[in-house]
Parts: structure tokens; C-alpha cells; sequence
């Protein structure tokens, strides 16, 4: 017992144990390391990937880019035409395709083929190595008749616009391939005259050897990165760079030492059984090029990042290797060793899960963010639809005037929403960080205002008042360039000012230049006074997602995406974002942009604005809100008394009653008074004469505050902060101390008018025309309807794609506006049976969709729809959709007598809608007969009962799925009519429903009792 107890002893029973804990340690290390170098293998192939594919990307678009700059100068101007033979006949496409060169220094060869394939004029770039590249233009006995080549005749066939993307291959020359080896890509596009005439084509040549450097460049150990056409030929590949182009160097292949034959046919049998799916490489990312969607490819390019087999046997050796050393140890280092290296195991497996789920989250994001974005389209525009349109029609009703001008800055706001619903739900601008710029003539004065008017109301609720000040000259300014680009980029500035402004005042100020040709330098800075940053956060301001401080962006409210937003938008416009700050004081965020004038025009009659004879008086006390008014006083010759003091006050009441010279008009701060009353100190001291002659006007950011003093016996004018040129000029309207001033309505506004005129006048002379709208949302259908109704044209109704289809092989009809998505039959299988009997021609089909990507348009003119009208409904375009496919000759006019207004189901005498609200079981408040009136409910109703009228269902005939989705369905159109015991008992059984299958037997019973009370509206 005793010598089992001795050191040698112990150290002989525990070193079967030591050794068996360094033999699971070896294990366990070894599956570690095995895991950890899997890990960053799967880690580099995806960065290799990534790399690649964006170096292969951004060379194939830059390659467009060229192609369709080189076409659009030439085009523009106008100098695709034959010349002769003398010196600098070409000098101006001779200066546009050295300029490309310049551009792309990949370009080789730039040529303008005219429509018989005959070169007209050819300029080459000479690659030497060592040399400076040279570039020289062919001469004219050496010009060639392409006619016969392929990118000449597959350009040819190509609709104006697009590009033809030739294999890429090698170059030749003269029937002979060019050494050293220049693998070449050709872009050629088809030029046409102004009567979409072929005229020739442009032909660019691309060389691809800096390309290869940089995937060269990329190179990680143990990883093959290797370009494949669609056949599995090799057309690069940084491990086997001999063995590319053997199947066009057919010498080579003959003459080619036995590895590089070896090399391009592994390759291609590597390629082959990856893409068909009979191979599955450990590490391996497989995937095309993605082209432009302009470009007509003649071959796809696939990319294949992969790892070798001997480079994952090395690195299998070298961690057994290092495992067995640390089993060494383990064997010194006994128990306490081991416990370690458990503990070290177990976080590795965390670490590994962890790992495993991120990839699969990495691998999936591109299919979830497409399919959200997808969703959001949807679900954001379909009730914007119905937000648009019954603004629209609160519009043409007579409303009261303050009531239209919230209606207005409402309408604003929701059409910015639209704007930028459009730019972020574009799947493609988003992932290619390109927005599309649009050129049209605007007043950026307008513009600002907008804006001001758009968050006065939220800097109100954030306790800061918001100041503009403006060159007043500027409102006479009408400018080239994308208006809401420019509106989008001064909201972002100012939601970000009113957030971290602490309730401090925010001024908007802008001022312009102009020079000779015609350009206006307009320049605008947001200035707050409110936390301000510190420099090390200014700097890292503006990146993507990038916010200045957590904790404060989370009291305000930021997302830090609208500066980022406006730093691009800048951008694109060619200036930027400039951000100056200091810390506890405030900020100021400012941007200048040249802008084309297009002319300068006054609304209004300037020269008989004769106000500098006015005696005005301008009561603040701080005089921060009377600054740009006293500007626009001083802007016409009128020179205001500004009084910022009680005392200044009282010297000119006295002053006043020893003066010939009578007092106009008195603008009143309320917000910011002088004493405690401003407005009641003038009244108490003024006589009932002065009063008599003085026009009192209050100034305030609310209305309400002014509800006081119109309330009495005097009468006053109201003038909202900011003060705006419009709303300045309106307020001397008002007043009628100055002649000859014409009210300012917005341009867009004007324009749907002239258009919903011209379709009334019409309807009149000829008759409305026959329309069908097909859309599956009631409420919707209603303000649709209604927006039609008020330009005198009534349309009949379908509830899907099906419904539609019956309609227009059972009726005749002009034009039918069709929804996208919609249940039973969408819109674009609707349109491809439709197109079977009736041609673009014979009847124009709309799209009315939530969908705004350029694909989304592609799909539904492939489908067979003549245009395309955005959800929410934009006036404009719907309006001139009904022009523009309106034909000469009507169904209307051909039959005269046809009522193309719904089909109503006949209203029996009974009760009427308001005695319909009294019910227990109904309430309509919340539907549209509040919204729009009573004819719009009835629409609505008729819908209803034609669906649900005759119960055609009953609890046996419907399978668990079929009851669910009915119960579903039947709930959204009861809460449309005001049916809400109906809606509520839909809700229980739904919930119900999702749980197990029930009997709706009892609902049935209930939907039949409802309806027998609708039955009974009268209209």
C-alpha cells in the first residue's frame, strides 16, 4: 500500500490518464484548427469573390459608360455624317473619341462604321511594353468594309439605346491574332437620325490585360480565381494563365508543353461539373457577370473562385502537426491542462455556430433584401394611393382657404414621400449606388418655400421657430435642374436641424449669384444653434448608416441615413455636402449648385409695386423674424420702422399724433411682443380714426395665436412665419395697398389643371370615353373612381385580372387602367390573354402598380401594356395617359347611347346612410362615405353586395385553408362599409381559425343579417 502511495507510483496511474487527456487534446485541437482554417478559407474565397466581382463589374459597366458617352456626344452633335477626305474634315468626332481614350484606358480601338459597314474614320491606341501609349487615327486607304463582321449585323438589329457585348476573345488584326496577346471585349451600338433611321454604329474596343492585373493583384494563397465563357472555354485564370484561349489558338493548343493542355482541360471539366451540379468543391463561389440592362450580350462570363486541394493538404498537415505539439505539452502540463482546453473547446463550438450562422445569413441577405424591398413596394404605395387621391379630391372641393393651404402643404409632403419611396424601393440604383438625375424647368424660390412650409409645422412641435432669409430677387428666377433632388436634399438638412436644434431658433438662408452664360450659382445653408459637433465626428459625418452620437441620435430621433442620402444626391449634382460645427454652439450644413437659368420672369408687375411711400410699422422684439421682411420692404423702396423696445414703441405712438404723414399697416410678432400686449397697447392708445386708417397684421408661426384678436371688433390680417416672398405678396394683396399683384400657384398644379380641362371640354364636345378600371382594393376603386368622376367620365369596375378579361370580350371599351398584383388573375397574365383579341392599338391597357424599378416596367410592357401609372396615383401622369390613349373615335361615340357608369344594384326604400350610422351594428365614421360622400359608398356597398349577396359558401363546402382565407378577406371589405360588429366577430374567428379548424356556420348567419340591412340603404 505504502509504495503505491510513492511519487512514481502515482506518476505511473496518472500517466495513462495524462496521456489520454493529450490525445483528446491533440483531437480537439486538431478539429479547432481544422474548423478555424475551414473558416478562413470560406472567409477568403468570399473576399476574393467579392473583390473580383466588383473589379469585373465596375470594368463591363465603365465599358458601357464610354460606349454610350462617345454615342451621345457624337449624336448630339449631329456629326455621324460622311465628310471628305480633307484635313480635319472629322475634328469633332476626332476630339470625342480621343476623349474616350482618355476616359477608359482600357480602350484600344474607337471606330464609327456608317450604314453600308464601311469604316469611316478609326483611331488606335498602340500598347508597347515600356512605351508611352500612342494614339493615332487610321488612314483612309486603310479603312475596311465591316459589313460581314458580327458586331456589325448584331448592332445593326438593335433598337436605339441598347449595346451589343461581343465573346470576349482575342484581338485581330487582318484575319491575324495580334502578339503579344490582347484579350478584347467590342461594344458596338447602333446610331440613328431623328426619324429613328440607322446610320451606322459606334464600335469600341477594350482590352482586358489590366483587368487580369488586377485580379492578379487578388491573388490569396490557395485560391484560384478563374473566368469561364458559357461553354466552359477558359478565359483567364491566375493559377493556369497559359491555358486561357486555347480553344481560340488552335497552334497553341498543338504546340502547347503537356501542363498548359492538362491545365485548360481540368479547368473546363472543373467548370462543367460545378455549374451542372455533379461536383460540389469544399470552397467554391460560382457566378455570373452582371451586364448592364442596355447590353446584349453575346456570351455569358462566369467567375469561379476556388481552393486548391494541395493548399488544403498542406494546411491539414501543418495542423496536425501544431496539434501534436500541444499534446507534448499537455502530457507536462496534467490535468490543469486539459480542463483548459475544454473550456477552450467549448467556446470554440460557440464560435464555429456562430460563424456557421452568420455565412448563411451573409449567403441569404441579397434574397431577403430583394424580396423586402419587393413587399414594401406593395404595401407602402397601395394606401398612399388612397392618400394621394383623396387629397386630390379635397382639393377640388370648396373648401375653406385655410383649410386648403394645409391640404396643400399635406399634399407636398406626400408627394415628397412618393419621390423618395421611388429612389429607395429601386433595387437597382440602390446596388449600383447610381440615382438617374432629371432635368425640367422650376423656380427654386418655389422649392425653398415648399420645403419651409413642409416643417414649420415640426419645428413648431419642437419648440424652434424656423426663420428664412432670402434674396427676394431670386423669386423671378426659373432654372434647369431636378427640383426634387434640390427639395430632397434641403428637407434631409432641415428634419436634421429641427432633431438637434434644442428648441433654438433654425434659419434657412440663401443668396445667388449669376455671370454671363446664363448660370445661377444658388447657394443654401441650414443654420441651428443646437448641440453642434465636435471636428473628429464632422469628419465621419455623411457616411452610409453613420450617425454623429448614439446616444443623443436616440433622444432625437435620427436614423443618420438622410445625411448620407444628401451627400449623395449632392454629388451626383456635382457639388457637396459642406458641414461646419462646433461643439455646444450649433451647426451649419450648406451646398452650392450651378444651375442653367432659363429665364427671368416676374409673376407679378414689379414696376407698379409702388409700396415706398408706405408708412409700416414692424413691432419685434428680438428682430429675427423681421429681418427678411424688413428686406423685402427695402427690396421695393420701402423703408419699415422696426421697433424692438416698449419704449420705441410708446415714442412712435406719440410721434404719430403730431404727424401728417398716416400710419398703413402695423405688422404685430406675437411670439416675440415688445410689452406684455403689443397689439392691445395700439388699440388702447390709437384714436378710433387712426384705427380706422391702420391695417393691423399678426405675424406668428400659428394661427391659433391669433384667434384673440379676430375675435374682436377690429379687424385684423393674418401673415404666417416664416415669411415667404408668396405669402408677403399675398398679404399686400390683401390688404389692397398695392395694385396688380397675381397670386403664385404651383407649377405642377397648373399643369394637371390645363390637362383635366382639356379632358372636360372634350368629354363635352364628343363624350366621355369608355374606360374599365381593374383594381381589387375597394378602397382604392372608390377614390379611383372618384378622381375619374370629377373630369366627367365614369368607369366600369373589375375586381381582378379575371373579372377584366370577361369584361372587355363581353363590352367595348377605350382604354382599360389595370392593376398589377392582384388575387384570382394579376394584371400581367390578364394583359397577355387580352393581347390574344386585341392589339397595343386597338385597346391601350395601363398599368396602375406599386412597382416603380425599371424591371417592373420591362415586365409590364413585355406583357403587352402600352404605359405605365405609378401608385400613388400621379395626377399629371393619369391625366395624360387618358390623353394620350384616348382615340379619335370613342366607343362612345360610336354608339351614343352606351352608360358606361357601374352597374348599381337597385336600392329599395328603407333606411338612409345617417340612420344606417345610428345602428348598434355599424358605424361609418371611418369609411369612405365620411371621406368623399355617399355616392362613393354606395360604389363601394354595390361592390359588396355583388360579392356577397347571394351566399354561395357554406361551412361543408370550404377546406380549413379556403375558410381561412374567406374569413380574411371578409373582414378587410366589412371594415370598408362600416359593418364593425360584423368586422369584429370576423376578427375572433380568424384568430380562432389560426389556431385549429372551427364551423363559420354562425358568421354566415351573421354576414346574411347585415346584408339584409344594406339591402335596405336608400340612395
Amino acid at each position: 500500500m505504502n509504495n503505491i502511495l510513492k511519487p512514481r507510483f502515482i506518476a505511473i496511474l496518472i500517466l495513462p490518464f495524462v496521456l489520454a487527456v493529450s490525445i483528446v487534446l491533440v483531437y480537439l485541437d486538431f478539429e479547432r484548427r481544422e474548423s478555424f482554417s475551414n473558416s478562413h478559407v470560406v472567409s477568403e474565397v468570399n473576399r476574393v469573390y467579392s473583390n473580383a466581382d466588383s473589379i469585373l463589374n465596375k470594368f463591363y459597366w465603365d465599358s458601357v459608360d464610354t460606349t454610350i458617352h462617345v454615342t451621345f456626344q457624337g449624336v448630339q452633335q449631329d456629326i455621324f455624317k460622311i465628310k471628305d477626305s480633307t484635313k480635319g474634315a472629322y475634328n469633332d468626332l476626332d476630339t470625342i473619341f480621343r476623349n474616350s481614350f482618355l476616359m477608359n484606358k482600357s480602350v484600344t480601338q474607337v471606330r464609327w462604321i456608317d450604314k453600308n459597314g464601311l469604316e469611316r474614320y478609326r483611331m488606335n491606341r498602340t500598347l508597347e511594353k515600356g512605351k508611352k501609349d500612342e494614339i493615332s487615327v487610321v488612314d483612309k486607304d486603310q479603312l475596311q468594309n465591316k459589313s460581314g463582321r458580327y458586331y456589325f449585323t448584331e448592332a445593326k438589329e438593335l433598337s436605339s439605346g441598347y449595346i451589343y457585348l461581343s465573346k470576349l476573345d482575342l484581338n485581330i488584326e487582318n484575319n491575324v491574332i495580334v502578339t503579344p496577346y490582347q484579350p478584347t471585349i467590342r461594344l458596338a451600338t447602333p446610331i440613328k437620325d431623328a426619324e429613328n433611321q440607322f446610320q451606322g454604329i459606334i464600335v469600341i474596343n477594350f482590352n482586358l490585360n489590366d483587368l487580369f492585373q488586377k485580379l492578379n493583384q487578388l491573388s490569396s494563397p490557395g485560391i484560384d480565381v478563374d473566368l469561364f465563357n458559357e461553354q466552359g472555354s477558359l478565359r483567364y485564370s491566375n493559377s493556369f494563365s497559359d491555358s486561357s484561349f486555347l480553344d481560340i489558338l488552335s497552334n497553341g493548343v498543338l504546340n502547347g508543353n503537356k501542363q498548359t493542355l492538362e491545365g485548360f482541360y481540368q479547368k473546363r471539366d472543373e467548370f462543367e461539373a460545378i455549374k451542372s451540379g455533379a461536383k460540389n468543391l469544399p470552397y467554391h463561389t460560382l457566378g455570373g457577370v452582371d451586364y448592364a440592362p442596355q447590353v446584349r450580350a453575346e456570351e455569358s462570363i462566369y467567375l469561379l473562385v476556388s481552393t486548391k486541394q494541395t493548399y488544403l493538404d498542406r494546411l491539414f498537415k501543418d495542423n496536425l502537426l501544431e496539434s501534436s505539439i500541444i499534446g507534448l505539452i499537455a502530457l507536462i502540463s496534467g490535468i490543469l491542462l486539459l480542463i483548459l482546453i475544454h473550456r477552450s473547446d467549448q467556446k470554440v463550438i460557440r464560435l464555429n455556430s456562430e460563424l456557421n450562422k452568420q455565412l448563411k445569413i451573409s449567403e441569404n441577405s441579397r434574397a431577403f433584401k430583394s424580396q423586402f424591398l419587393a413587399n414594401m413596394s406593395h404595401e407602402i404605395r397601395t394606401p398612399m394611393t388612397a392618400i394621394s387621391g383623396l387629397l386630390e379630391l379635397l382639393l377640388k372641393e370648396d373648401l375653406d382657404e385655410k383649410i386648403v393651404k394645409r391640404l396643400k402643404i399635406i399634399k407636398d409632403s406626400s408627394d415628397g414621400l412618393r419621390r423618395i419611396i421611388n429612389d429607395i424601393l429601386d433595387l437597382s440604383k440602390i446596388e449600383s449606388g447610381k440615382s438617374v438625375l432629371s432635368k425640367s424647368e422650376f423656380r427654386p424660390s418655389l422649392t425653398i418655400e415648399r420645403s419651409i412650409s413642409t416643417f414649420n409645422g415640426s419645428a413648431n412641435l419642437n419648440g424652434s421657430e424656423l426663420l428664412l432669409d432670402m434674396e427676394p430677387s431670386l423669386f423671378f428666377y426659373y432654372c434647369l435642374g431636378d427640383e426634387y433632388r434640390i427639395e430632397q436634399v434641403i428637407n434631409n438638412l432641415l428634419s436634421n436641424a429641427i432633431k438637434f436644434s434644442g428648441g433654438k431658433p433654425i434659419t434657412l438662408a440663401v443668396s445667388y449669384t449669376t455671370n454671363s452664360n446664363k448660370t445661377l450659382t444658388l447657394s443654401c445653408a441650414v443654420i441651428d444653434q443646437g448641440v453642434g459637433m465636435s471636428d473628429s465626428l464632422v469628419a465621419t459625418l455623411g457616411e452610409k448608416f453613420t450617425q454623429a452620437d448614439n446616444t443623443v441620435s436616440k433622444e432625437n430621433g435620427g436614423t443618420g441615413l438622410g445625411l448620407s442620402i444628401s451627400k449623395e444626391l449632392l454629388r451626383s449634382m456635382g457639388s457637396d455636402l459642406e458641414i461646419k460645427s462646433e461643439l455646444g454652439k450649433g451647426s451649419e450644413f450648406g451646398f452650392t449648385l450651378e444651375l442653367d437659368v432659363v429665364k427671368e420672369e416676374s409673376v407679378i408687375d414689379r414696376e407698379k409695386i409702388d409700396i415706398y411711400a408706405l408708412n409700416v410699422w414692424v413691432i419685434n422684439k428680438i428682430n429675427k423674424s423681421s429681418d427678411f421682411i424688413n428686406k423685402l420692404f427695402r427690396h421695393w423702396g420701402c423703408n419699415a420702422t422696426a421697433i424692438s423696445t416698449q419704449d420705441e414703441l410708446e415714442n412712435v405712438i406719440q410721434s404719430l399724433s403730431t404727424s401728417d404723414n398716416p400710419l398703413d399697416f402695423i405688422i404685430f410678432d406675437i411670439e416675440n411682443p415688445v410689452s406684455l400686449d403689443d397689439v392691445q397697447t395700439v388699440i388702447d392708445r390709437f384714436s378710433a380714426k387712426q384705427l380706422g386708417l391702420t391695417k393691423l397684421v399678426l405675424m406668428s408661426s400659428n394661427e391659433q395665436n391669433a384667434r384673440t384678436y379676430k375675435d374682436t371688433a377690429i379687424e385684423v390680417y393674418f401673415i404666417k412665419k416664416p415669411v415667404t416672398v408668396s405669402n408677403f405678396l399675398e398679404l399686400l394683396q390683401n390688404l389692397e395697398l398695392v395694385p396688380n399683384i397675381q397670386l403664385v400657384e404651383d407649377d405642377s398644379s397648373n399643369l394637371v389643371k390645363t390637362l383635366e380641362a382639356k379632358i372636360i371640354e372634350r368629354v363635352a364636345r364628343i363624350g366621355a370615353p369608355k374606360i374599365l378600371l381593374v383594381e381589387d382594393n375597394l378602397t382604392n376603386q372608390s377614390i379611383i373612381s372618384e378622381i375619374f368622376k370629377s373630369v366627367n367620365i365614369n368607369v366600369v369596375l373589375a375586381n381582378n385580372g379575371q373579372e377584366a378579361v370577361d369584361s372587355v370580350h363581353n363590352n367595348d371599351f377605350d382604354i382599360v387602367f389595370m392593376d398589377v398584383q392582384m388575387p384570382v388573375m394579376d394584371g400581367l397574365e390578364a394583359t397577355k390573354i387580352i393581347r390574344h383579341s386585341f392589339s397595343l392599338d386597338e385597346l391601350p391597357i395601363i398599368a396602375l402598380s406599386a412597382g416603380v424599378t425599371e424591371q417592373e416596367f420591362h415586365t409590364s410592357k413585355e406583357v403587352g401594356m402600352n404605359s405605365h401609372v405609378p401608385k400613388p396615383i400621379d395626377m399629371n401622369k393619369l391625366m395624360q395617359a387618358i390623353i394620350d390613349y384616348w382615340p379619335e373615335q370613342t366607343v362612345t361615340d360610336k354608339e351614343k347611347s352606351v352608360d358606361s357608369a357601374p352597374i348599381a344594384i337597385p336600392k329599395t326604400s328603407g333606411i338612409s346612410l345617417d340612420e344606417l350610422n345610428q345602428m348598434d351594428r355599424f358605424d361609418l365614421s371611418n369609411t369612405i362615405f365620411k371621406w368623399i360622400g355617399s355616392d362613393a359608398y354606395y360604389t363601394v356597398l354595390d361592390s359588396f353586395l355583388a360579392d356577397y349577396a347571394e351566399l354561395n359558401v357554406s361551412n361543408e363546402t370550404l377546406t380549413y385553408a379556403e375558410k381561412t382565407a374567406y374569413v380574411h378577406k371578409l373582414k378587410g371589405v366589412s371594415g370598408n362599409i362600416g359593418a364593425m360588429s360584423l368586422f369584429a366577430s370576423c376578427a375572433e374567428f380568424e384568430a380562432q381559425l389560426n389556431e385549429k379548424d372551427i364551423s363559420i356556420t354562425p358568421l354566415l348567419t351573421e354576414l346574411m343579417e347585415d346584408i339584409e340591412t344594406l339591402k335596405r340603404t336608400k340612395q
